[in-house]
């Protein structure tokens, strides 16, 4: 059964407010750019673990595709912890 994710109900009510310009725009994405959104999750151990992966996999992808932006997201009161993977 699903049960859903809090997540996708942030994007849907993103999607009815803004266009997909505006947000683009906003997070410094140019039209032919590719925007990559990088959920390392919330949970303190998937953050410790996932985190220096998923920020070495997209400096390895961004090397060969420099169209590649990312868009990570990050729990409240993890931002410091995670500046320096990303």
């Amino acid at each position: 059964q699903w049960v859903g994710h809090p997540l996708l109900e942030i994007v849907d009510e993103a999607r009815r407010e803004y266009s997909r310009e505006v947000t683009r725009a906003q997070l410094g994405a140019t039209g032919d750019d590719f925007l990559i959104a990088v959920l390392p999750g919330s949970r303190a151990m998937e953050l410790k673990l996932l985190s220096p992966q998923l920020a070495d996999a997209a400096r390895r992808f961004q090397a060969s595709t420099p169209r590649a932006r990312f868009v990570v997201a990050v729990p409240r009161g993890a931002a410091a912890s995670l500046r320096r993977f990303f």
